[in-house]
């Protein structure tokens, strides 16, 4: 929340073309110099690396991989005279020399520890951006100078993450953590892993290029803050929850010996089938929870954000952004959010078990999928703007959750029949309370606030008329959470003992 707070205040300091800049250009560079070099490394240290001295050794690969990436990117911007952009490629750098001890972190389970050094360096970040950004230096220099304090904001972020990783990661250790030799089995992920994520960085990003290219920086900022608002709840929900979710499956794959050569859960030699068949129930059984749970969260998200994204905009942000695009982005946003969450869990799951066959397949469709993504959002962000680049990325969700359904299917076909038998979804009481809600949170926006939901708002509605919606918005709420916990009610046991599992 405080994190969040801050933000809030420096999006209220930004213009909408400075902060445009910002949320889009800068996430672009900063975020594929570190996607392209860790993503790689972390999947491969979890699957391929057998002890904590060969995961670290596979963890260092991280640093001179991104120490490439940041030198070409930032010689690029070197010559272009953009200080600010080459300031993001030292911050890349700077946060992929933590990298070793984020894959210890996550192996040894301390999800607490990551969380800890995320949160106080995302806090030091926008402490340090609020108070460039108030001083009376940067308020006379004007948006050139607006730009290169997030830039400065970002090196912050890297250094206290480093910072953090090293004191926390020395105390629960008693000093350095033992580095050996790599495993054989972490170069053949690590190639695999590394194609695999130059796509999903096409895949990710490869719309927000598109944006930064074909639109003005006034658009960028409208896109760039309704996803900084709505990914919220993908950072802090369902990115974590995604990891653990590889981490589970990839723990339940190396202790399902009887299995681990066979994709398809055929194996049946010396008594090992009914090994394999009781670790695939498991498997279903726990897929399946994990599954309906993120859809619950993702499916209240849907149901009620597009009827309440011009209230929370205007709260927070004021009427300016309230007045532009942004609150019909933020409505298809929150409907995005839902994919997100059900795409992110089924590839997790997929990466977690799937064989070098299946993973390459994966990759394949990645490709394809990346190619299609990029052709549709130019031809939507040059029709609809900021609203057409998130239906781009709708599709494209659509097509990568379609993938990872198939395998689901293929993989528990024999278990269990397939797709069906696994349960990826909210029981149908639950589905429709949701769907009852998002209806009546529609009537309620154009009763009170005057307006169809996605609609341009003409007449600004007061606070009491904002109050009242709210308050409906609130009974709904309470009415999906008791259909969920009357129809769901062994969910929560399942996931207090993955928890429990994963703090052992």
């Amino acid at each position: 929340m405080l994190t969040f707070a801050l933000n809030v205040v420096i999006a209220r300091s930004l213009s909408v073309a400075s902060y445009g800049i910002a949320a889009v250009q800068f996430h672009l560079i900063n975020a594929s110099i570190v996607f392209l070099a860790r993503e790689g490394v972390r999947r491969s240290c979890l699957r391929g690396s057998k002890g904590d001295a060969a995961l670290v050794a596979g963890s260092l690969v991280a640093v001179p991989a991104g120490a490439v990436l940041a030198s070409v990117a930032g010689a690029y911007f070197r010559a272009q005279d953009n200080m600010p952009a080459v300031m993001q490629c030292v911050a890349a750098f700077i946060e992929l020399l933590s990298e070793p001890m984020y894959v210890y972190a996550t192996s040894k389970g301390w999800f607490g520890l990551r969380t800890g050094c995320e949160a106080v360096a995302m806090v030091a970040k926008n402490v340090v951006t609020v108070w460039l950004l108030s001083s009376s230096a940067a308020a006379a220099a004007g948006r050139g100078d607006d730009v290169m304090m997030m830039s400065w904001g970002q090196v912050t972020y890297a250094c206290v993450l480093l910072g953090c990783f090293s004191v926390g990661t020395w105390f629960r250790v008693g000093g350095v953590p033992a580095v050996g030799r790599v495993d054989g089995a972490f170069y053949s992920f690590y190639v695999t892993f590394t194609v695999q994520a130059v796509g999903k960085l096409v895949l990710a990003e490869g719309s927000k290029a598109v944006l930064a290219v074909v639109t003005s920086p006034a658009v960028q900022g409208v896109y760039g803050l309704v996803n900084n608002l709505g990914s919220l709840v993908v950072r802090t929900l369902f990115q974590p929850f995604e990891e653990l979710v590889f981490v589970t499956f990839s723990r339940t794959r190396h202790d399902g010996d009887g299995d681990e050569h066979d994709e398809h859960g055929e194996h049946d030699e010396h008594g090992g089938g009914e090994h394999a068949r009781g670790h695939r129930h498991e498997q279903r059984v726990l897929l399946g929870s994990l599954s309906e749970a993120v859809c619950i969260v993702g499916g209240i998200v849907a149901a009620f954000g597009p009827s309440y994204a011009y209230v929370a905009l205007r709260l927070l942000y004021g009427a300016r952004w309230a007045s532009s695009d942004a609150p019909r982005a933020l409505g298809y946003y929150s409907v995005y959010v839902a994919l997100l969450a059900m795409n992110g869990t089924l590839e997790a799951f997929l990466h977690g078990v799937a064989d070098q066959k299946g993973l390459m397949r994966n990759n394949v469709a990645l490709v394809v999928a990346s190619l299609a993504h990029v052709g549709l959002s130019v031809v939507m962000v040059k029709t609809h703007g900021a609203v057409g680049l998130l239906v781009a990325d709708g599709v494209n969700m659509v097509l990568r959750i379609a993938y990872s359904c198939a395998f689901v299917h293929s993989y528990f076909r024999k278990e269990c029949g397939g797709l069906r038998g696994v349960g990826l979804t909210p029981s149908w009481a639950v589905m429709l309370a949701l769907g009852a809600a998002a209806a009546l949170a529609r009537a309620s926006e154009k009763s009170f606030l005057g307006v169809e939901t996605g609609a341009p708002v003409v007449v600004a509605p007061t606070v009491a008329q904002m109050a009242r919606h709210v308050v409906v918005g609130c009974v709904l709420l309470a009415a999906v959470l008791a259909v969920v916990l009357r129809s769901s009610s062994s969910l929560a046991r399942t996931l207090l003992s993955v928890r429990k599992q994963k703090t052992q």
